[in-house]
Order: C-alpha cells, then sequence, then structure tokens
C-alpha cells in the first residue's frame, strides 16, 4: 500500500507542473489588453451594456456603437461569440409546417485598432 502512495504522490507534482504553465500562458494571454472597434451588426448605432464575470468579480459594461475601447482578450472574445439564431419555417411533406434551426448570425463585431510606431 506505501510503495502505491508513494507512486501516486511522485505522478501529482509531474501533472501539475505539465498543465499549469499552459494554463498560466493562456490565463496570461485571455487577460491581455487589446484595442478594437466595437460595431453592434444587430442594431447599428445603439449601444449594447452586459454585466461579466463572476459572482464576486462582477464588472458592468457599456459598449457605443463606433467607439474605440481598450479592453482584455477574454472580454473581446465573448463579445465577439454572441449570436442570434436563424429559424425557417419547412413543411415535413404531410402539410404542417416545422421549425427548422439554419444556421446563426453574429450580432457585434470587434474590429482590431493597431498603433502606428514611427521609427526615428
Amino acid at each position: 500500500m506505501s510503495k502505491q502512495k508513494e507512486n501516486e504522490e511522485m505522478a501529482a507534482p509531474m501533472a501539475m507542473s505539465v498543465v499549469s504553465p499552459q494554463s498560466a500562458s493562456k490565463k496570461a494571454w485571455l487577460e491581455e489588453l487589446v484595442t478594437f472597434e466595437f460595431l453592434n451588426i444587430e442594431c447599428p448605432g445603439v449601444l449594447q451594456k452586459f454585466n461579466y464575470g463572476s459572482t464576486k468579480n462582477n464588472k458592468k459594461y457599456i459598449l457605443f456603437h463606433g467607439e474605440t475601447y481598450t479592453l482584455p482578450r477574454e472580454i473581446k472574445i465573448h463579445i465577439e461569440t454572441r449570436q442570434t439564431p436563424i429559424w425557417d419555417w419547412v413543411p415535413d411533406g404531410t402539410g404542417k409546417m416545422h421549425k427548422k434551426y439554419m444556421g446563426s448570425t453574429n450580432r457585434f463585431l470587434c474590429r482590431d485598432v493597431f498603433q502606428h510606431r514611427v521609427s526615428a
């Protein structure tokens, strides 16, 4: 029994060392600040309000159509993944109509803004 316990203890730190750096690098990448222009495709010109985060760390965001923002990449990805489903009514051959999922359309677009550096 003690041999098995030793093997488990030795395996656990090795597994943690493999997983942790990838998780840490992904977390750092998601927390990196990016600059983008927010566009509301669904309702151009209308502002968008939303809350993002956990229960203890919740932040409120208000984004205006056409404005430029510098926010964490995680927020940008969240905004870009919001979609509206597209449904269509199709006949089933017996005279009845059924609702069918046809796809989805993006609600928002975040256009990257790059800073131009002038070399001396």
